[in-house]
């Protein structure tokens, strides 16, 4: 016998039934309810709390921040991780300050995975460059072995520029 074989529908018990029912239901939420207001109410004490230490305040201070407790502390942290590229901060931002229209994110987010791809693709680039060159330099050196005959490649002294 499976759990949901003994369960009867609340529109099948009687009315006394349904009340005493739909009355536990009630009093379970408000009490849930509460202790959730309680949290809320304690955490919200607790983030508005001066901060005590020195270097915090400092910090805290030199971002302008206007008040000096945890909530400014946080809001310093997000933004700071905002900053280095964590789109889920720049989303918690935009959020706070009532800009988080979902087009615009969408659009930020783009736009910093294509500044990202491009940023690959450069120092792509770049490595292909180094690689060129020492080939090219490679195959200089090879020529000249062959031109002079020393049966070494000759190697460069100093930078080209040099006279010595």
């Amino acid at each position: 016998m499976s759990g949901s074989d003994n369960l009867i529908p609340l529109n099948q018990r009687t009315k006394s039934e349904q009340r005493e029912i739909q009355g536990k239901g009630g009093r379970a939420s408000g009490k849930s309810r509460r202790e959730r207001a309680s949290i809320r109410d304690a955490l919200n004490a607790i983030l508005s709390a001066p901060i005590k230490d020195k270097e915090l305040k400092h910090e805290l201070k030199n971002m302008g921040a206007p008040e000096m407790n945890a909530n400014s502390l946080f809001a310093l942290r997000l933004y700071q991780r905002a900053l280095q590229g964590d789109m889920q901060a720049v989303r918690l931002v935009l959020q706070a300050i009532g800009e988080a229209d979902p087009a615009a994110l969408e659009l930020a987010r783009a736009k910093y995975e294509l500044a990202l791809l491009k940023l690959e693709a450069v120092n792509q680039a770049n490595d292909e460059d180094n690689l060129l060159s020492s080939k090219f330099v490679e195959a200089l050196l090879a020529t000249t072995e062959e031109v002079w005959g020393t049966g070494e490649p000759v190697k460069p002294s100093g930078s080209f520029g040099d006279k010595g």
